[in-house]
């Protein structure tokens, strides 16, 4: 995607051997951000210890990348087992590059992930001061409870369909294109016609 500058993103999955990637760009975020992404103060051993506990196997983690650097990560995290399935999501964009469209993007990816594995309620929770996530889970459509200092988004997915399911394919042909180093529209071609 170009961001409202004309800067360059693509959007793939970071994979579990990537952690350090993740690390790297969480401990990179302000304080300001930190506190913005994690609803409290954080210090970098928080950071390390959040990003050793991934559970790889049902989380998600899609990244941003301006060229090779990280720059904004949104996660999926699966809440237990329990029916109906619940999960949160969180975002963290890098502060020169806020206000650009990215972030809106992570939660539609998000929210299609969500959607594809069957969950039925989604939370994003923010700090009350953090108006641009807050303004971005209502654009979304999120129901925005408001507590003491936190703001709880709730989305409430509907069930896959075959366009869900294709929106994700065609989100994760760009991780293959990323990987190939061509455009995502150069990985699906039109059948030619036999003569």
């Amino acid at each position: 995607m170009k961001t409202r500058t004309g800067r360059n993103v693509q959007f793939r999955r970071i994979w579990p051997g990537e952690t350090a990637l993740l690390t790297d760009h969480l401990k990179l975020l302000s304080p300001a951000d930190r506190r913005f992404r994690f609803a409290r103060e954080v210090d970098d051993a928080f950071i390390e210890s959040y990003c050793a506990r991934i559970d790889w196997l049902t989380d998600i983690v899609i990244g941003a990348f301006s060229g090779e650097e990280l720059v904004g990560s949104g996660v999926f995290n699966l809440i237990g087992w329990t029916l109906p399935l619940t999960a949160g999501a969180a975002v963290a964009v890098d502060a020169d590059l806020q206000g650009e469209g990215i972030g809106s993007e992570l939660l539609r990816r998000l929210l299609v992930v969500s959607q594809n594995r069957l969950v039925r309620r989604l939370y994003l929770l923010c700090l009350n001061d953090n108006v641009a996530m807050r303004r971005m889970a209502q654009r979304f459509g999120g129901r925005i409870d408001t507590f003491r200092d936190e703001t709880e988004s709730l989305f409430e997915p509907s069930l896959p369909t075959p366009l869900s399911f294709a929106v994700e394919a065609m989100d994760a042909s760009e991780h293959l294109a990323f990987w190939a180093g061509m455009p995502a529209s150069a990985l699906i071609q039109p059948r030619s016609r036999a003569a």
